[in-house]
């Protein structure tokens, strides 16, 4: 019976002992406003913090590139309105009919080229020039004329491989010339740059008939060729070519209307659909915009080996976090080189296509640059919301997660701590009325016991 009664009265002191440091416990966290307050309890939160660190870094970075990326896009937004005025002032030129005229209109025209070169020349973010850090291509195939990149995620340096399924065409006339006109004839010719109307007579030679086309070539964008073929001199289905017959035929030819079609490629594995000879795609680890040489297919390659603007935007420094990217160059000695017949600075003074020498190939060339300036702007604008915005979307959810997941552990629910208090407080109280109990109805064996309360 002793036995009995001992094993009891050591059981409640126990449960008093235990109430004793938990409401100790409560109070402390009351007091602290803190659910953890010993050392062995922070080890769980020391890890999740330090989780949280690597995670702000990587979204100051990427904050950093798309700032960076959105003044490149409001500098090449200023290149995209001095085109517009470029395009304004050579289509004025066209209709003027004094040299003084067109030298007048030629110096705006040089003014505006200086504006677009002052504004790759001096954009800058922080104390980086965003137009001056091209990636760095080797071991290029021939049968590619131009690569420009966006970004990579690849390690470098990356081979990038290249296959072309369907060459771009130009748009062609049916038939060919006839070798000799059998009777007078007129006709229109209309093409990607305007129309012209010529008149060929009976007995003309199919030598004399391509010279004719060809002198109004600059007027219309099409051009004859020396076997008597009628052709768009760009590629692509923007370029067509109209045949229309206004008096007699033009014999050998067919009138009607035909179109160029666009190069088809994949690149690194990505099905991709380009405009004329030039593609602009977003393959997994790569995206920017490449041209190729006329009449080309199959599978071409180059490599990437450096440049670009370099950035980590994952947490963890490794090559899965990390890209590279760059801004699309708008010099006037690189933009327009798309349209096959030169850049933009041919345009200036003394220059092949100026207003005064030719304003035709001049707006020709104007309309590429500004293609090119759109899709340089729809790249990295690409690159921004598809990539860098999204990574540090994903970035803000881990980091309230964890911050939740910390908080939830470290911080007090004061209504439940007090709550947990009273419950304690009233155990306890009965776990000691009990013991008093016990010590009046057993002095012997509480004295025996040494326990005072």
């Amino acid at each position: 019976m002793v036995n009995g009664i001992d094993n009891a009265f050591v059981a409640l002191l126990s449960s008093i002992n235990r109430q004793s440091n938990a409401i100790n416990r409560t109070l402390s966290v009351l007091s602290t406003g803190r659910a953890i307050n010993s050392s062995s309890d922070r080890v769980l939160t020391s890890i999740l913090e330090s989780e949280l660190q690597p995670l702000s870094t990587a979204i100051e970075r990427t904050q950093n590139a798309i700032n960076l990326v959105d003044t490149a896009d409001a500098a090449l937004g200023e290149v995209s309105g001095l085109l517009n005025d470029l395009q304004s002032v050579t289509v004025r030129s066209l209709g003027v009919t004094t040299t003084e005229q067109r030298e007048v209109l030629q110096e705006q025209a040089q003014q505006i080229l200086s504006s677009i070169d002052r504004i790759q020349s001096q954009t800058r973010f922080g104390d980086t020039r965003i137009f001056s850090n091209p990636f760095q291509i080797t071991d290029k195939s021939s049968e590619i004329t131009d690569v420009r990149l966006t970004q990579t995620s690849a390690s470098l340096p990356s081979t990038v491989s290249v296959s072309v399924v369907e060459s771009a065409t130009r748009a062609s006339a049916t038939g060919t010339i006839a070798a000799t006109q059998s009777a007078d004839a007129t006709f229109k010719i209309s093409g990607p740059q305007g129309t012209a109307t010529i008149s060929v007579s009976a007995g003309a030679t199919r030598e004399s008939i391509v010279e004719q086309i060809n002198n109004f070539t600059d007027q219309t964008g099409v051009e004859a060729t020396d076997s008597g073929g009628i052709r768009t001199v760009k590629f692509g289905s923007d370029a067509s070519v109209n045949i229309q017959f206004v008096e007699g035929t033009l014999e050998g030819i067919t009138q009607g209307v035909s179109t160029g079609t666009d190069v088809n490629a994949t690149i690194d594995g990505a099905s991709v659909q380009g405009r004329g000879n030039t593609v602009a795609f977003n393959a997994p680890n790569v995206s920017g915009q490449i041209t190729f040489e006329e009449d080309q297919t199959g599978t071409f390659s180059f490599r990437v080996v450096g440049g670009g603007f370099a950035t980590q935007i994952g947490p963890i420094p490794n090559d899965a976090g990390a890209i590279r990217f760059q801004i699309p160059e708008v010099s006037t000695a690189t933009l327009g080189n798309t349209s096959n017949i030169g850049s933009l600075s041919s345009i200036a003074g003394g220059g092949a296509n100026s207003l005064i020498s030719n304003p035709t190939n001049a707006l020709t060339i104007i309309n590429s640059a500004a293609r090119e300036v759109s899709t340089g702007r729809s790249q990295i604008g690409s690159l921004s919301s598809n990539l860098l915005q999204r990574n540090v979307e994903n970035l803000d959810k881990l980091t309230l997660t964890l911050t939740r997941t910390t908080s939830s552990l470290k911080d007090a629910d004061v209504a439940e701590e007090l709550t947990r208090l009273m419950r304690l407080r009233v155990s306890n109280n009965l776990s000691l009325g009990l013991l008093a109990s016990v010590q009046e109805k057993l002095p012997n064996l509480t004295g025996f016991l040494n326990f005072k309360v």
